[in-house]
């Protein structure tokens, strides 16, 4: 028996007995940890706040036989700007569920963490198109997972593609392809897109930042990402 502080974020919420939520929280340090807090849906609670979705800040968690009860939380960031604007708040949703996918009980994920933080950051407070931020997140998202897309040369052969050319991608095969090796599925990707890809790839989720936002391939990434995570519901349920 033991108490804890964690920074973390609540990517998941749902009620419990009358009063109280059950709580799935991002951390760095633990990845993902489920979490019962008790009281919290009464008007007066203080710890009301702290288990909305979306809440980051540090929590003070009560342990015993390997079972957290939530005993006081400090929110830093709560992004209640998601909550005005329906389209930013669906994609903010969205990234609480890629992050649900991906994190793992006991498993330490600063990457994913700051991922997800900078990603509501820019969808809540930054004047920034949310189909760039997305595209960008996506992309960096499926590199943390081990799935960075070839876009350099063709996945199959290994054919490099000229400087600023267009070329097919395949989905399945994890990245653009020459003629002779795409599949029927395989969709062109403009020389624009693919500099955009590369220049995230490169730089990290901020790459996008001055770039123009139509040149984001967000379907694409959304698509692939889905695809490579096996989840194509959750695009459904947007």
């Amino acid at each position: 028996m033991a108490t804890l502080t964690i920074p973390a974020m609540v990517i998941r919420q749902s009620a419990y007995r009358d009063n109280d939520r059950m709580l799935t929280l991002l951390s760095p340090e633990m990845g993902r940890v489920d979490v019962l807090a008790r009281g919290c849906r009464r008007a007066k609670s203080p710890l009301l706040t702290a288990t909305e979705l979306f809440a980051t800040g540090e929590f003070v968690l009560y342990e015993k036989q390997g079972r957290y009860t939530l005993v006081s939380a400090v929110v830093h960031e709560s992004y209640y700007a998601l909550r005005l604007d329906y389209a930013r708040l669906e994609n903010a949703v969205f990234i609480l569920k890629l992050c649900q996918s991906a994190a793992q009980a006991n498993e330490p994920n600063a990457e994913l963490f700051l991922l997800a933080v900078r990603a509501l950051h820019y969808l809540s407070h930054e004047d920034a198109q949310e189909r760039a931020v997305m595209a960008a997140f996506l992309l960096c998202y499926a590199d943390s997972l081990g799935y960075r897309p070839q876009i350099a040369a063709c996945a199959r052969c290994g054919k490099k593609r000229p400087l600023g050319a267009a070329a097919l991608f395949d989905e399945r095969e994890g990245g653009i392809v020459c003629k002779a090796c795409a599949g029927e599925d395989a969709g062109l990707l403009s020389g624009k897109r693919l500099a955009w890809m590369e220049n995230v790839l490169e730089r990290g989720f901020e790459g996008f930042a001055g770039l123009p936002a139509e040149d984001a391939p967000e379907t694409l990434l959304r698509r692939y990402v889905l695809g490579k995570i096996e989840r194509p519901d959750l695009w459904s349920e947007q």
